[in-house]
């Protein structure tokens, strides 16, 4: 069986102060946990005597072709960058993965399936550089989705706008099309702290939801969205062509 080899940085923290920053790199060891310590190599050491989580900032190098890691419990990171050159997969398992800083992702073709939570404590976003990447479940706290370079962000089960000024944007590139949000599950705006939420990239989909609960909705772009059902509770504009 093959596994994928990638790099996890484990910082720990006491009383506000850095104590020490590990480097786990995965050897492709007996199978896909995450929880796995033998799936791990922590600087020369190999196996690792630990497993990445408790606020880790996890790395997925460009060195990676295609992997895929599973996940046995519910586990919070800090930062999560999938970079450059990955077909990468991460399956929840019906876990949560909590993201509380920054999700990049510049991989060729990312797939997370299950319960993603990405919080804006600290006022980060959620960038995509010349991506497709693919959420099948993910709850956005008020995280911005950045996308540059004609990415494209697929959304196949439900997305949450749920924080104060929550919002998909893309680049204005000076050759091609504007980055892709593409929504064939549920879209949500919903805060019960207020706001409102703008997507200025291009949005397609069909036989989705779109839902605004609280706050209103922009979309500033191009809508190509077929099939799809509108509920509206608050208000909802448009500001390019739209075609439902």
């Amino acid at each position: 069986m093959r596994h994928c080899n990638f790099v996890l940085l484990f910082v720990l923290f006491s009383n506000g102060i850095t104590a020490q920053i590990f480097e786990y790199t995965g050897n492709g060891g007996t199978n896909k946990a995450w929880a796995n310590q033998n799936n791990w190599a922590q600087g020369g050491m190999d196996p690792a005597t630990d497993y990445p989580h408790n606020g880790a900032n996890a790395l997925v190098p460009g060195s990676i072709s295609s992997g895929t890691l599973e996940l046995g419990q519910d586990t919070r990171l800090t930062n999560f960058n999938i970079l450059a050159g990955n077909s990468f997969s991460l399956d929840l398992s019906g876990f949560t993965l909590e993201v509380s800083g920054q999700l990049n992702t510049n991989g060729t073709s990312n797939f997370i399936d299950g319960d993603l939570i990405v919080a804006d404590y600290l006022g980060e976003t959620i960038r995509l550089y010349n991506t497709n990447a693919h959420f099948d479940q993910a709850v956005f706290n008020g995280a911005g989705i950045q996308m540059f370079d004609n990415s494209k962000f697929v959304n196949n089960h439900e997305v949450q706008l749920s924080g104060t000024s929550s919002a998909i944007s893309s680049d204005s590139p000076l050759l091609g099309s504007p980055s892709e949000f593409e929504n064939n599950g549920t879209l949500i705006r919903d805060s019960i702290n207020g706001g409102n939420s703008n997507i200025s990239a291009t949005v397609t989909g069909s036989g989705g939801q779109v839902i605004t609960e609280s706050g209103d909705l922009t979309f500033s772009e191009k809508v190509q969205l077929y099939d799809t059902e509108f509920i509206t509770s608050t208000a909802t504009y448009f500001g390019a062509s739209t075609l439902n």
